[in-house]
């Protein structure tokens, strides 16, 4: 069937991307999280929108996505297609857009979002000084970043305060779901990979502050989510994920990672403290000491009791805990 120029005009002036670039506004769901009852189950409109954003929650900050060819190429046309969602671009928005991508290489399509989101809710016009615009755009995608991890960390929070006793409930619900899909590892993931993050290189030193001081909240939020999901607990921590937080929290301390390079104003290092803290918590907290301290109470062989870890998990854990340079953790206690 031969293509009619009205159809190739039509093809052309329109292109889609992947459904998964587009987000509901973080701030405002949390607020709607945060504004809920913590003592009984959320209302059901809420819990619809944690099943619609069940696979953001799992993924947290891993959905932004790195700057592509295609999301480049569909900001060429008149008009993007994201999902159900379609986007009319402008041209003055674009340009900001692709300067955005470059500087936090971030999905074109998901920073030409960012722009329109942040130019609506600010009514600013399209002549505004663009080196403001490109701060302002660059410090609400890390409020959307932070809010999608407090919104994560307040399913748990709202699953641990009602409790066990209500049965269908929908936040508890979607917090089991979450560990069974596999969040506990997906964090420990993107935790090692704000840790290693480096400095744009695309970015103004004037911005630097700012970058920092985001990637550290972000550390702090996935530590917090990580912490409630082990209180619980949610899900028991292996010997072999407790050496991998043992690692990172080894590679914190010694300064193996760029984590220590972001102390470059007092609100840092108050971050970095307060991250070396709750992983140290996280460790003491899974290594699960009142169950094993009731074995020995109960004169009960090691291999008998219910411990989380084998007799050779133990072993590695104490190699590596004694491996541990007096000199690098004197900060950190006994």
């Amino acid at each position: 069937m031969a293509t009619t120029p009205a159809s190739a005009d039509h093809a052309a002036s329109s292109k889609s991307v992947d459904s998964s670039l587009w987000w509901y506004p973080f701030e405002v769901l949390l607020s709607e999280l945060e504004n809920a009852s913590p003592s009984s189950d959320l209302p059901p409109h809420l819990v619809k929108k944690l099943k619609d954003n069940h696979a953001w929650f799992l993924d947290t900050v891993s959905c932004f996505k790195p700057a592509n060819e295609k999301s480049r190429e569909a900001l060429s046309s008149r008009q993007v297609k994201v999902g159900s969602h379609q986007l009319t671009v402008q041209p003055e928005l674009k340009d900001t857009a692709l300067q955005i991508s470059s500087l936090l290489c971030l999905d074109e399509v998901q920073a030409y979002i960012l722009v329109v989101r942040s130019t609506e809710r600010s009514n600013l016009a399209i002549g505004f000084v663009a080196r403001e615009l490109l701060h302002m755009v660059m410090l609400q995608y890390y409020i959307e970043r932070q809010c999608l991890l407090k919104c994560t960390r307040q399913i748990f929070m709202h699953a641990l305060n009602v409790g066990t006793s209500k049965e269908n409930c929908g936040v508890r619900e979607e917090a089991q779901k979450l560990i069974s899909d596999g969040l506990e590892g997906r964090l420990l993931s993107v935790f090692q990979n704000l840790l290693s993050s480096s400095y744009p290189e695309n970015m103004d030193t004037d911005l630097f502050t700012l970058w920092a001081e985001e990637m550290l909240t972000e550390d702090n939020l996935v530590l917090d989510i990580l912490f409630l999901v082990y209180y619980e607990p949610y899900c028991i921590c292996s010997g072999k994920q407790w050496k991998k937080l043992c690692l990172l929290y080894e590679g914190i301390v010694s300064g193996s990672y760029n984590f220590g390079k972001l102390a470059i104003s007092t609100e840092a290092l108050q971050s970095i403290y307060h991250a070396k803290v709750q992983l140290l918590l996280i460790l003491i907290e899974t290594l699960d000491l009142e169950n094993l301290l009731q074995m020995i109470h109960d004169e009960m062989p090691f291999r008998q009791g219910s411990a989380a870890f084998s007799l050779s998990d133990i072993q590695e854990m104490d190699a590596l805990v004694s491996s541990l340079s007096d000199s690098e953790m004197k900060d950190v206690g006994p």
